[in-house]
């Protein structure tokens, strides 16, 4: 099995389950969940007006939690001068809108579904089966080991720099394992008619106020400092990889009301070829979120009705014949030659627009025929910290040439990535930097991004002074001619990796880019042998990478037991003297091809 590494961030979602029944129950659900923020949910038995256990947060939400959703969401300051800032506080300032605007998002992260507690199931949990005034019971001077309130959070014995609400979770639970039910911040529920009201007490409430059956009603826009909330988890997040369930609900979001305006103008039938093409960021070009939500709505297509979609390779093909890149999409002066290859009866395209807090999001639906906009719709997504981390630029509008008629100078970006088998069946992701240490049998792929279109090889020299044309090469299905703006993986999606033979010491990689291709790479490779000779400099190299640490960047993730299948590296034509100065070897090859980069490793058993 091929391990592919993914050339968009992402985020990966682990579901933690504790498999025991809950108290009073004898269902086979587990009695507590994990999601993706972390957040812990408790397995509460059916009552409060529902008929079946649901699932309920075991704490407040924090505001480490609120800012993956609003980054930028301060608690506030009391009135004592103490800032709120610690993400394990719980998250105040609030409105209950703010509340339910958190729950839909969650969902959109995970592909669960969550909401706000109704106020008789708040009341419920939090009795956990006690019908006395506290869940403990009746007597005042315990409450203060289980709940923040007046006399020990905001009260005349306690600091002025201590006023206030406290991290979740310090007091004991109650009965069902539910922490800071009373006390600390009174959390947002609705009432049977839909209104928001606040349950619970909170740090300044007095002990008499700190009931299971303590309510104040409230305003879709209230919030201050003593207020808060907690979820219901009503359907458990879906096992989701690398988070295309977010992408795919957003998509379905576009895509409904797009395909609901153009059918009802008759501009789309069933059975219609669809080409999604990766949404832009202005003149900037098509970032990593263009990509990601061309994806989901490519998803939302296929199970919104009987649509044929242009597949991606297609796509890029089809751009690549025509020197089109997507942003230039948009065009359709300049799009439309590109669109009769692709065979498509609708396009779909879009942009991104920075609004601040938010990005804007416009996409629209194109007739093909008589290239006309018969649909157009739009969101807003909130920049949390998944979407900004998908911000950076992956393909820019194709590059003209100067007003002197010269190509621009070409400029050369690379990442390696590699991935390790380990003695328990799983695999480790390495990052490759210069003088990391990687091991015999160890596996590489060279993702590369140059500003212009080139001709792009790499060479290897290894421990034993041996040359390696790595690429191109004809186990690899790809082409050696690369757009500019364009990431690629070397060897490519669907080739198996590069891997490490037994030979140890230090090897180097060239990447080489050239407007023109090498036509005798041969005769290249021995001019830089020649390059190479004479070894004091590469001696003192190789002794200080021997000397170092290993300076990789590794996280771990199962992945499979099975072993990937590796390309083995061709036999050597060319030898090189046992020094090699990276610099002189660097020099001969840009004379003919205006950029190269280099990276050395340090190869062990």
């Amino acid at each position: 099995m091929t391990i592919r590494i993914t050339l968009i961030s992402s985020f990966l979602l682990f579901t933690t389950i504790q498999a025991v029944a809950a108290p009073g129950q004898t269902d086979a659900r587990p009695a507590e969940m994990t999601n993706q923020l972390g957040m812990v949910f408790v397995l509460v038995p059916a009552g409060g007006g529902s008929l079946e256990p649901f699932y309920l947060s075991k704490a407040e939400v924090t505001l480490g939690q609120f800012r993956r959703f609003r980054p930028t969401h301060g608690n506030g300051t009391t009135k004592w001068g103490r800032r709120l800032e610690h993400p394990d506080l719980p998250v105040t300032s609030v409105s209950p809108t703010d509340a339910a605007a958190f729950c839909t998002w969650l969902g959109e992260q995970d592909g669960g579904a969550y909401r706000l507690p109704t106020e008789s199931e708040w009341e419920h949990a939090g009795r956990a089966g006690s019908r006395q005034r506290y869940y403990f019971g009746s007597d005042n001077l315990q409450l203060r080991h289980y709940a923040w309130y007046d006399d020990n959070a905001s009260g005349l014995g306690v600091r002025k720099e201590d006023k206030g609400p406290r991290l979740v979770g310090q007091k004991l639970p109650n009965d069902w394992g539910l922490f800071d039910m009373l006390g600390n911040v009174a959390e947002w529920c609705t009432d049977q008619g839909g209104r928001a009201v606040r349950c619970g007490g909170h740090w300044a409430s007095r002990a008499d106020q700190c009931t299971c059956s303590r309510r104040e009603v409230g305003t879709p826009g209230t919030s201050d400092l003593h207020g808060g909330f907690r979820v219901v988890m009503v359907r458990p997040p879906v096992d989701d990889d690398h988070g295309q369930v977010r992408w795919s609900r957003i998509g379905q979001r576009l895509v409904v009301p797009l395909f609901e305006k153009a059918k009802a103008k008759a501009a789309v039938a069933d059975g219609a070829r669809v080409a999604v093409i990766p949404l832009a960021s202005g003149d900037q070009g098509t970032t990593e979120l263009g990509l990601v939500l061309a994806a989901g709505i490519e998803v939302a297509v296929l199970d919104l009705g009987p649509y044929r979609l242009v597949d991606r390779r297609t796509l890029d093909r089809v751009l690549a014949e025509k020197d089109l890149a997507f942003a230039d999409m948009s065009d359709m002066s300049r799009a439309n030659a590109a669109i009769k290859a692709l065979a498509a009866d609708v396009l779909i395209v879009g942009d991104l627009a920075d609004a601040g807090r938010s990005l804007q999001t416009d996409v629209r639906m194109v007739k093909v025929a008589d290239a006309e906009v018969v649909a157009a719709t739009g969101l807003s997504l909130q920049k949390d910290r998944e979407l900004q981390s998908l911000t950076r630029i992956v393909q820019r509008p194709r590059q003209s040439q100067n007003t002197s008629g010269e190509l621009p100078p070409l400029s050369l970006g690379y990442h390696v990535f590699g991935q390790r088998y380990l003695a328990d069946g799983g695999f480790e992701e390495v990052i490759v930097r210069e003088g990391s240490t990687l091991r015999s049998g160890d596996q590489y792929r060279i993702n590369v991004q140059a500003n212009s279109d080139c001709y792009l090889y790499t060479i290897t020299y290894d421990s034993l002074g041996d040359v390696y044309p790595l690429f191109p090469h004809p186990q690899i299905n790809m082409s050696n001619y690369i757009r500019g703006g364009v990431e690629y993986l070397i060897p490519g999606e669907h080739d198996p990796w590069f891997t490490l033979d037994d030979n140890v010491g230090t090897e180097t990689l060239f990447l080489i880019a050239s407007y023109e291709p090498l036509k005798d790479l041969e005769q290249l490779i021995k001019r830089m042998i020649e390059a190479g000779k004479g070894g004091q400099e590469v001696k003192q190299r190789i002794a200080h990478l021997q000397a170092s640490q290993d300076s990789m960047a590794a996280g771990r993730y199962r992945v499979s037991g099975e072993r990937g299948t590796v390309l083995r590296r061709p036999k050597a034509r060319f030898k090189l003297s046992n020094g090699r100065p990276v610099q002189q070897v660097m020099a001969i090859v840009e004379g003919k091809s205006r950029v190269v980069q280099a990276i050395s490793f340090k190869h062990v058993r």
